[in-house]
């Protein structure tokens, strides 16, 4: 019998990073000169590729010059502050333990680069709790596009009824409709509850407890 498999996002879903994305963002754009940061704005596109990210903080035009630039400097900040402003939500590393320990496939589909989010991962759970993780770059068209979900589901020889995918933004649940797999919108993220039942989930839920019997209600392993 093929186990489920769990699709998680990774900014706001797995680990609270809004803030050094912020921090990042703020610090990019100073270097750059691209005036003051929409912090609303910024968080409301985290989720999507980094370019619409950059650009969605800014009231300036950014060139497709400056904007290599600008996720060059981004992403060096982010580096720098992320060991001081990233960690997991509370109580996310015993579900993903749990999880794996019942036989769940877990994957990662994040709009992050590899090189972003694979250290965060080996740190917080080695080398081999993820069986895949798929980045930013490793797909041509980025969230709400289900590409991320098509090509794990390739490498896990997964059919979509046996597949949920849990984010904490519409860019998630979007993707998830689209690739014709369960979804399930987490609360504590980076978009409010009343904006991911908007995007028609399956499933919404306000704690990690309530996600671990979800995924227990599915009543698949």
């Amino acid at each position: 019998m093929k186990n489920t498999l769990v699709i998680f996002d990774f900014d706001g879903t797995l680990a609270d990073t809004a803030e050094c994305i912020v921090a990042a963002v703020r610090r990019a754009y100073e270097i750059h000169g691209l005036g003051e940061l929409n912090e609303e704005a910024l968080i409301a596109a985290i989720g999507l590729s980094l370019p619409k990210v950059l650009s969605a903080g800014s009231q300036a035009i950014i060139s497709e010059e400056v904007m290599l630039e600008l996720i060059e400097t981004y992403r060096a900040e982010y580096h720098a502050l992320a060991e001081e402003y990233v960690q997991l939500f509370p109580g996310i590393h015993e579900l993903v333990v749990s999880l794996r320990d019942q036989g769940y496939t877990l994957t990662i589909a994040t709009s992050k680069s590899r090189k972003s989010t694979q250290p965060m991962i080996d740190l917080y759970w080695g080398p081999d709790v993820f069986s895949h993780v798929i980045a930013d770059e490793d797909v041509e068209n980025k969230k709400p596009n289900p590409d991320m979900i098509h090509r794990l589901m390739e490498q896990t020889s997964s059919s979509p009824e046996l597949v949920i995918m849990i984010g904490d933004t519409i860019y998630d649940i979007q993707m998830g409709k689209a690739a014709g797999v369960r979804t399930c919108g987490v609360s504590w993220g980076n978009h409010s509850r009343g904006q991911i039942e908007k995007a028609s989930p399956d499933y919404v839920v306000n704690s990690v407890a309530e996600l671990a019997n979800t995924i227990k209600s599915l009543g698949l392993i």
